[in-house]
């Protein structure tokens, strides 16, 4: 093209009296669809019009120089059906969402992979979520493991360990290489913290040590109990809360005996006797001063609530030789500072008994202020499937419709974090059922069966829908308002249904 232009650009600056276009010219121009047999004047306009055109357009096209990714193995993929590809896209649409946790565990059950056409738009979502991201690696199947690989942005989403990640990266992708390094290799994990060491920030130390946390073992309780005389305050509390989960370390041990020095118990009567201050080796295992402004008392049911924080739960009965809820009963009933420092240690420790003891306290207490904060809820969603049911069955069988927006066990069953057991689903519904058929105002939006039934949609059996479609009665304009609601629900539960079917 560039000889062409080169040549018509001569013959227009010339003229074509003076410069005839060649016959070669003339061919090149027949070959773009030019009439030849037109005046060279004419032709002329004519190609310079048409190549103008083309180097305006024109666009030089960039040579790969390094060598094309391998493909996959895709012989022992083995993709899942056409009617679980539709399904798995009206999750993807928005219609079904809650349902891909679900349909992924299923999926992997059934040792089968996704679609090829899906995997972009799930690896972004993963991106999104990085805590589905270990549930959905296992179905993407070898297609989508080699084409995460291919994009910049997916590549993070790596679950293996990345060496340069490590030297070079940002402190988010370190801290994404020691956690998998962490599972991986336990000991070197360590050993790659204490070459860094010395050169990291105080932000950087307490994120490093944070990833321990993965596969924390007691052979991690020498380096831990150094880092409590690191400069840094944050440092020295992440490596405190660290050895307090190990139940052996010496931290563990310095704090039981000073709850022995701090607290006596005669019977289900306690007794007191903190210090006026705290000494350094106590701020060194991890409990504080507290803020200057609190006054004695004060301050000392600030270092009770810290101790408890760390000590295990477990660790009450032993001490005070009562069962659990008594235990429970006795420490919040002397000082209220226990209970928030036992949800702490709950969620230290991840101590599902407890968090079932305490959720037991919870209801029968029915008090907003105790079990609506954010470390409340996170003690709610540890709790057992077993523990979960066991309390909402014993709410629905002592207790009569309507349910209390305000209720502990409104709120509990509002999380949509548990499995309903099939008594505990009919229990529910025909709780809501005969709550339908009294209601005779339009206030349906102030009651929590709203909420309820959206997560009861997702987390009851899907098999039990042929007996929950059953018994709903609309018998007023108020109770009408709520069709579309049920049948939503219903809805829901059949396409669990028939997901499930499809993908076993």
């Amino acid at each position: 093209m560039t000889a062409v232009w080169k040549e018509l650009t001569q013959c227009l600056l010339f003229g074509a009296s003076r410069k005839p276009l060649s016959p070669p010219l003339k061919e090149a121009l027949a070959e773009e669809g030019l009439d030849v047999s037109n005046p060279d004047q004419q032709l002329l306009l004519d190609g310079l019009t048409a190549f103008h055109l083309y180097r305006k357009a024109a666009t030089a096209v960039p040579v790969l120089k390094t060598h094309l990714p391998e493909p996959p193995d895709l012989q022992a993929e083995q993709l899942c059906s056409a009617r679980s590809a539709r399904h798995l896209e009206q999750i993807m649409d928005g219609k079904f969402e809650a349902a891909l946790e679900e349909f992924l565990h299923y999926l992997r059950q059934a040792q089968k992979s996704l679609p090829p056409e899906v995997l972009p738009e799930l690896l972004e979502k993963a991106l999104q979520k990085p805590e589905i991201w270990e549930k959905m690696a296992a179905a993407i199947g070898p297609r989508g493991v080699w084409l995460a690989s291919q994009h910049p942005d997916w590549q993070t989403l790596k679950l293996e360990a990345d060496e340069e990640a490590w030297q070079y990266g940002s402190l988010p992708e370190r801290v994404r290489y020691l956690r998998i390094l962490r599972k991986q290799n336990p000991e070197q994990a360590v050993e790659a913290i204490q070459e860094v060491w010395p050169q990291e920030d105080s932000k950087s130390k307490k994120a490093l040590l944070e990833c321990l946390e993965v596969n924390l073992a007691q052979a991690d309780e020498m380096f831990l109990e150094s880092c409590l005389d690191d400069r840094h305050k944050n440092t020295r509390l992440t490596a405190a809360r660290l050895l307090a989960k190990l139940s052996d370390s010496n931290l563990q041990k310095r704090l039981k005996n000073l709850s022995e020095q701090w607290i006596q118990f005669d019977g289900k009567t306690m007794k007191f006797e903190l210090p006026n201050q705290l000494n350094k080796a106590i701020i060194r295992d991890g409990i504080q001063e507290g803020p200057k402004k609190m006054v004695l008392p004060e301050r000392k049911e600030h270092w009770l609530r810290q101790l408890a924080a760390l000590l295990p739960p477990t660790y009450w009965e032993e001490r005070i030789h009562f069962e659990a809820p008594e235990a429970l009963r006795i420490l919040v009933r002397h000082k209220q500072v226990f209970l928030n420092g036992i949800i702490e240690a709950i969620l230290l420790h991840k101590d599902k008994k407890w968090a079932g003891v305490l959720s037991r306290y919870w209801l029968q207490n029915n008090n907003p202020e105790q079990w609506k904060g954010k470390d409340a809820l996170a003690v709610l969603r540890l709790l057992s499937n077993k523990d979960f049911n066991s309390i909402g069955l014993q709410y629905f069988k002592s207790h009569p419709y309507p349910l209390d927006q305000e209720h502990f066990i409104s709120h509990l069953l509002s999380l949509g974090a548990h499995r309903w057991e099939d008594e505990l689903s009919r229990l529910f519904v025909r709780n809501m059922q005969e709550w339908l058929e009294s209601v005779s105002s339009w206030y349906a939006e102030d009651q929590p069966y709203l909420s309820i039934i959206k997560q009861a949609a997702y987390h009851c059996n899907p098999q039990l829908f042929s007996s929950l479609q059953h018994g709903w009665r609309y018998k007023n304009r108020a109770a009408l308002k709520w069709e579309k609601r049920i049948e939503r629900f219903l809805n829901t539960l059949l396409f669990r249904k028939e997901m499930i079917r499809e993908l076993s």
